[in-house]
């Protein structure tokens, strides 16, 4: 019966990534960061009747602006 042998060359069989599909997720990301910036910054501009036609209480568009944009 033969021995199995393994090294660190068999059990590593992840490959790096191209460059290419970090720099998409890096966009990607950054894209998402201006999104809930703006989106912030424009809940912060709407009246009250503006954010109940959305749904929203004055209280809950204020929690939701102060947020940091890298925050969900």
């Amino acid at each position: 019966m033969a021995a199995l042998v393994l090294d660190h060359t068999t059990l590593d069989t992840r490959t790096p990534a191209p460059f290419s599909t970090l720099l998409f997720g890096a966009a990607t990301v950054v894209a998402t960061w201006e999104i809930r910036a703006r989106s912030r910054a424009a809940l912060k501009e709407l009246t009250d009747a503006q954010l109940y036609d959305v749904g929203l209480t004055a209280g809950a568009a204020m929690r939701e602006a102060a947020k940091p944009f890298w925050r969900a």
